[in-house]
């Protein structure tokens, strides 16, 4: 059976991403089951969490200083491209 071009691409980046944040990602003895695969996914970290949890009590103080600068870069690019709009906003 061969295998057809996916439609649609996978998405890039995720690798990097993971690896950033601290995820190391391993693939052991796949398995290929005709019309399905099997994936298992095993953590392997120095905390346990719940689903609701408070990430920021949880996640390295490196990753939040990276997040909070991203975020905050973020905003002030949105912040300044509205500047012409809300200087005319305040005119009218």
């Amino acid at each position: 059976m061969s295998i057809d071009k996916a439609i649609s691409q996978a998405p890039t980046g995720l690798a990097n991403l993971l690896e950033e944040i601290g995820v190391d990602v391993e693939i052991d003895e796949p398995i290929l089951v005709e019309g399905s695969v099997e994936i298992t996914l095993e953590a392997e970290n120095d905390y346990s969490s719940e689903f609701d949890d408070n990430l920021a009590d949880i996640l390295d103080e490196g990753v939040l200083q990276k997040i909070a600068s991203e975020m905050t870069a973020l905003v002030e690019a949105d912040i300044s491209s509205r500047k012409d709009w809300a200087d005319s906003f305040v005119k009218g």
